[in-house]
């Protein structure tokens, strides 16, 4: 078996030995650990009540646990099944959404130009009710030319698929990709020394 298999099996052992807000905590800040660091403007989780049932651990200890992680989060699309949050820090995904390219990208998806932060969020909620749209994208930090690749390419041939499918400058994304991965390690660590203060360690 592979070193990073290991370490993910041991990981997922570790984290299951954990009190309930402490396990949600910790996959949370792993999840999100990019935007913890203000790498990346915002992230997207996915709670089921398949399993350990996250979806209720979500709703008994969500908010408690992004106010620890300091956390903005919406909640995108609830179903009585699962819940789609996104996390985010203000000020890093203000910036992102006001970039003049990613902003007339907006515009042609229907936003409009004079939106404020908590407008875009509302549309994007909105839009989000019926599909995953790929606006989303944008909200994540994704580089535009990347996120038009996909539309234009729909979905298929990609330079490189980790975080994101990547159809421009590979070598960016890459270096991306890693700080992201070193964030996530950290996080790991962190919880292999019983230290939950992430944005601290992270």
């Amino acid at each position: 078996m592979a070193i990073n298999q290991i370490q993910a099996l041991n990981f997922i052992n570790l984290l299951s030995k954990l009190p309930d807000e402490d396990y949600l905590l910790s996959l949370i800040a792993y999840g999100t650990a990019p935007t913890i660091r203000e790498e990346k403007p915002s992230s997207l989780m996915t709670f089921t009540r398949a399993g350990r049932n996250l979806y209720d651990l979500w709703e008994n200890f969500g908010p408690q646990v992004c106010k620890k992680l300091n956390l903005e989060f919406t909640r995108l699309r609830d179903t009585k099944d699962s819940v789609r949050v996104l996390f985010y820090k203000t000020g890093p995904l203000e910036q992102c959404l006001n970039k003049s390219s990613n902003r007339e990208f907006l515009n042609e998806m229907g936003y409009a130009s004079t939106i404020t932060l908590e407008d875009c969020i509302e549309k994007l909620k909105e839009r989000f009710e019926c599909v995953c749209p790929h606006e989303i994208g944008i909200f994540l930090g994704i580089p535009l030319e990347d996120v038009v690749g996909f539309i234009n390419h729909k979905g298929e041939n990609s330079l490189l698929c980790r975080y994101w499918k990547v159809y421009h400058a590979p070598e960016r994304a890459l270096k991306l990709f890693r700080s992201f991965d070193k964030a996530r390690q950290d996080i790991r660590d962190s919880i292999a020394n019983n230290n939950f203060d992430f944005t601290v360690s992270a």
